[in-house]
């Protein structure tokens, strides 16, 4: 989590830096774009009642965005995104990791911070829904290595994940395109057991950062 903060921050401070101080670029009617970045994901586990140790799984995320936008502050902008996430099991008896990859649409309002250059702070937030597209479990014990689909292993859960996310980044526009700069938390608020009993629970939890460039389309 701290690699993505600290690589995060060094990108948004280079592209301050570089850009040249300039009278404010209008702000098209629309954009359309992709953005690719890294994953820090987990998984808030309760067996029981009982909190399940837990370590992050990092990977990454890539998909396409379009903004809408309406002046020079707000942006109506849905979002699609492969997005791989999971966690890993912390258990002294076995090394387990669970591998769920997604199809995740974000539906963001963002809004912009003018500024007398061509750089511009964001901030953005919204609700997002995801649709299990795999599932897999390693595991690792006495020796022993295995590598099977969810259902396979016994995993009892929801396919259809639904919760929030929001965070901060930064505009440059250069000319055509502008390049984007940006970190997010999204929250999943479905309990995604399926067991069938009200004390077990698994919610998504996941950090990213993610680098993008949106074209601008023709007034």
């Amino acid at each position: 989590m701290h690699r993505v903060t600290a690589c995060l921050a060094t990108a948004l401070w280079v592209a301050a830096a570089a850009a040249p101080a300039r009278a404010q670029a209008p702000v098209p009617g629309a954009t359309i774009g992709l953005k690719a970045g890294i994953n820090v994901a987990n998984l808030s586990i309760e067996d029981a009642g009982d909190e399940v140790d837990t370590s992050a799984r990092t990977a990454f995320a890539i998909g396409a965005a379009i903004g809408i936008n309406a002046g020079p502050v707000f942006t109506f902008q849905p979002e699609l995104y492969y997005s791989l996430k999971g966690t890993t099991v912390d258990d002294p008896t076995a090394d387990v990791t669970v591998k769920t990859n997604y199809i995740e649409i974000p539906v963001l309002a963002k809004f912009r911070i003018p500024t007398p250059s061509n750089v511009r702070p964001t901030f953005f937030a919204g609700p997002f829904v995801a649709f299990e597209a795999s599932c897999n479990v390693s595991a690792e014990a006495a020796g022993v290595s295995v590598d099977v689909s969810c259902d396979d292993f016994g995993v009892e859960r929801k396919s259809t994940d639904i919760g929030i996310v929001g965070g901060a980044g930064l505009e440059v526009d250069v000319g055509s395109v502008i390049l984007t700069f940006e970190g997010r938390y999204g929250m999943g608020l479905t309990n995604l057991a399926d067991t069938g009993f009200d004390d077990d629970s698994i919610k998504s939890r996941n950090l990213q950062g993610l680098v993008g460039v949106a074209f601008k389309l023709p007034s």
